[in-house]
């Protein structure tokens, strides 16, 4: 690494993997054959017994719920490929699901890699008439298979469909049996390809051979910062290169909790990432909920998990958490929002037999970072401010940060936007949206993240926040995500601080709190001040009840969606301004 003052550093060569996903997998299938590869607690022990062969399914004694072994998983797997086979859908081709969290969705998952197919995994309620639009879009990917929830929403991919005259008849599948017309159960499919008579072996061999450069995922951001998701085509080299760096060989099988949604970047990638090793992932529910989550902890004996701060939160306010042993956990990873010195001790403190690890992602790629402080307390990490520092760069990983006005890179200890360059990173958004996020130099692609970093003189790197959220009061930025730690470890709750028009300062930073814990609104700003100074000052402070809100507006991975939060804000505001 280099010793320049510059903010940049090249992490150095990574030898890519020439290897499938499938062929990864296979070595956690080696390593576990009779070991839970999936365990969904809200799902029967007996469904879809059929596509394991089971009379006699592997559930542990006394267990309520679904659990397959990885050889159990790769039969079904098979079974599935038969079937969708049988009607036409050879390898290479598009799956589009439309599903909540289930033991379907792992399935999906395995066979995808079995047959060489893109999965494009979306957010189910696109079935509903307000996001048709939104619905119709997925449809012009042109899918081979589609397969929803229910009834409902076939119907609705009908209308869609016949809207987009798509050149294709896709295989329509749905989860319930009583299907749609035109539309086949996923057990009949799986039943289908059990009678059905494939060559598996060479299906296997075809999956150990697959093209570097094809896309095998299609991921959508969250549109939480733009309110505008994109697409971001993921190819094999990408995911593979991932695994080999989140899965080394000497990696140990452990149990990771499956809580968001199987259409946003972290599902995926970790079901992937546990499957290599050969552990098993614990699908606790739907949908995200602290108490399923919690029971997921203490009945499976999960040892690792990632929260979003939302979702720490919402264990540790929980009834139901002083109740529940969380001994077992070794690894908390947080990321997914800005992480701070407070959520960090509230990880330490739920979890104070567990590493706690900060480990930001992205959907556009992940991966890119080391953390070096596995054995320092959280008190002692070295924060920036309040901010906790995510790490080094790790092989096949360079990093710049950037100033726009003066177009350079800045020097080390001074803040610019955060430019990566990786081959674990898309290199374009679907349909080549936003091209200017993307430029090429000398030394590779690369991506314009739209942080803010900052880089320390001895290679640590911090993010600050979204370039679109820091608040530039009368000159000076302010930065939500430390204002917000503050603010939370004053109160005891949670807060978001977001920007609002000042005649004044141009712009003001506004909180909107949980709870005020106790204090008072002027207590709030004066705390502020008095740690920040007067040129951090609040514009004001609101609680959720008073903008008539239960809860903070979140997306589907627990992340709150300021966009949101400032049209609430705005209306508060008109309301209550004097006149």
């Amino acid at each position: 690494m280099g010793g320049s003052e510059l903010a940049e550093m090249d992490g150095g060569a990574m030898e890519c993997g020439d290897t499938s996903i499938f062929e990864l997998l296979e070595e956690g299938l080696r390593k576990s054959p009779d070991e839970p590869a999936v365990i969904v607690m809200h799902q029967p022990p007996q469904h879809l017994a059929e596509l394991v062969e089971v009379a006699r399914v592997s559930t542990p004694r006394g267990s309520q719920c679904l659990s397959w072994t990885f050889t159990e998983l790769h039969r079904a797997a098979c079974r599935l490929a038969s079937g969708v086979m049988a009607q036409g859908v050879r390898p290479g081709s598009t799956i589009l699901t439309l599903i909540p969290n289930c033991v379907e969705w792992f399935a999906v998952q395995w066979v995808s890699a079995l047959m060489k197919l893109t999965v494009v995994s979306v957010d189910p309620a696109a079935v509903q008439e307000p996001r048709r639009p939104e619905l119709e879009s997925y449809l012009r990917l042109n899918p081979d298979v589609i397969l929803v929830a229910d009834r409902e929403g076939a119907l609705a991919v009908d209308r869609a469909l016949h809207a987009v005259r798509t050149s294709k008849q896709p295989l329509r599948m749905q989860l319930q049996e009583d299907s749609a017309e035109g539309w086949r159960s996923f057990l009949e499919i799986g039943r289908k390809g059990a009678r059905t008579h494939i060559e598996v072996e060479q299906l296997i061999a075809d999956a150990k051979r697959d093209d570097p450069e094809r896309v095998c995922q299609i991921v959508y951001t969250s549109g939480t910062s733009s309110g505008n998701p994109k697409g971001c085509p993921k190819t094999v080299k990408l995911i593979v290169n991932t695994l080999l760096i989140r899965a080394p060989n000497d990696a140990r099988p452990g149990r990771f909790v499956v809580n968001t949604a199987n259409f946003r970047v972290i599902a995926p990638g970790f079901t992937l990432t546990q499957w290599v090793t050969g552990g098993a992932c614990i699908m606790p529910s739907e949908s995200f909920g602290p108490r399923t989550t919690l029971d997921a902890i203490e009945t499976h004996k999960a040892t690792y998990l990632l929260l979003v701060p939302s979702m720490l939160y919402a264990l540790r306010d929980d009834p139901s958490t002083l109740s529940h042993r969380l001994s077992g956990v070794q690894r908390v990873i947080l990321g997914g929002d800005m992480i701070t010195r407070a959520t960090m001790r509230a990880a330490q403190q739920l979890f104070p037999d567990a590493k706690i690890v900060n480990s930001p992602g992205m959907t556009e790629g992940v991966a890119s970072f080391r953390w070096p402080f596995t054995d320092v307390p959280v008190d002692e990490l070295p924060y920036h401010g309040d901010i906790c520092p995510i790490g080094e760069v790790v092989p096949g990983v360079k990093i710049r940060l950037w100033d726009h006005v003066q177009g350079r890179i800045v020097g080390r200890g001074e803040t610019g936007e955060f430019h990566i360059c990786s081959d674990r990173f898309i290199d374009h958004y679907l349909d080549n949206a936003h091209p200017e996020a993307f430029y090429n130099d000398a030394s590779g692609r690369w991506f314009k993240t739209g942080d803010l970093g900052l880089l320390t003189p001895r290679g640590l790197l911090y993010i600050l926040g979204r370039i679109k959220d820091v608040i530039i009061r009368g000159g000076v930025n302010v930065v939500p995500a430390a204002l917000e730690d503050c603010i939370n470890g004053f109160t005891g709750g949670q807060s978001s601080v977001i920007g609002t028009s000042s005649a004044m300062y141009g712009h003001e930073p506004f909180a909107v709190l949980d709870t005020f814990g106790g204090k008072n609104e002027e207590e709030v700003k004066q705390r502020v001040r008095d740690l920040f100074g007067a040129a951090y000052a609040l514009g004001g402070v609101a609680t959720l009840e008073q903008l008539d809100l239960d809860c903070f507006p979140v997306n589907s991975t627990d992340k709150i969606m300021k966009i949101e939060l400032q049209k609430m804000v705005g209306l508060y505001l008109s309301k209550n301004r004097p006149w």
